[in-house]
């Protein structure tokens, strides 16, 4: 996950401490009877209160969720992969909704990275009318919804200018949460053990663990960022340059 934790500093002699606190916290419960396990269930409200349970000087928390399975991969030999998630993806029609860390293949010096790319289904014609209408969209769209999406393997240059190294490597269905790669060589990754990360943004804050998939809390992935609250902490009274945190997804291109 990453939280932005806003507190209140007059209240705050150490903010490591208060972090520390926090992270005690989230580790308790992800020890609980709640997760870890086949089977389990991560609670989004819980946890949005165990932050801001942790300490009257915390304001409000903005806690944003992410889902990840590693791909062990088999390097230097021509090889497919499969990883089920068991939980549905959120889908920006954008694309970038699947990051990963970064690796390399054959034929390929530079570090690349899966992307996706969802199929846009067609809508329905009165339901696209209707949301026009409303002022929804500011021009009719041709399409509204996307249930599967290709996978492909992109690099960045030093600029952050990204390039298509290969198309359609794979699939996404956003409704199973699964990713299929085809056929690919692996030579190395940038994660030790020949492990890369991939990750999804779940469409529901609350994450299932169905009975063949052990969920886990992983609580040293998390980014844990502390905020000053400064309307809170009287420094900007009227609200004006409060720092605000989106509660949405980033439109960055890969897994950190």
């Amino acid at each position: 996950m990453d939280s932005f934790v806003y507190y209140n500093s007059a209240k705050v002699t150490n903010v490591a401490d208060l972090k520390t606190n926090i992270v005690n916290g989230l580790g308790a419960y992800a020890d609980s009877k709640d997760i870890n396990k086949f089977g389990g269930r991560f609670k989004y409200s819980k946890v949005l209160s165990v932050i801001d349970n942790i300490d009257s000087a915390i304001t409000s928390n903005i806690t944003k969720i992410k889902i990840r399975r590693n791909l062990k991969a088999l390097t230097n030999q021509l090889a497919q992969y499969e990883l089920c998630y068991g939980n549905k993806f959120h889908v920006n029609p954008t694309g970038a909704n699947i990051k990963s860390t970064g690796f390399t293949i054959s034929g390929e010096s530079s570090t690349v990275y899966f992307t996706d790319t969802p199929n846009i289904v067609q809508g329905d014609t009165d339901v696209r009318n209707r949301l026009t209408a409303a002022g929804v969209f500011t021009s009719r769209p041709t399409s509204i919804s996307a249930k599967t999406g290709v996978l492909s393997i992109i690099k960045i240059d030093s600029g952050g200018q990204r390039s298509v190294v290969a198309r359609d490597v794979g699939t996404v269905d956003y409704e199973k949460g699964e990713i299929i790669i085809g056929t690919i060589n692996i030579t190395s990754t940038v994660k030790p053990n020949n492990i890369i990360e991939i990750q999804a943004f779940p469409e529901s804050n609350d994450v299932i663990g169905l009975k063949d998939l052990y969920l886990n809390f992983d609580i040293s992935n998390s980014s844990i960022n502390m905020v000053k609250d400064t309307i809170t902490s009287g420094e900007q009274i009227s609200g004006v340059g409060f720092k605000v945190t989106s509660s949405y997804t980033n439109g960055e291109l890969t897994r950190g």
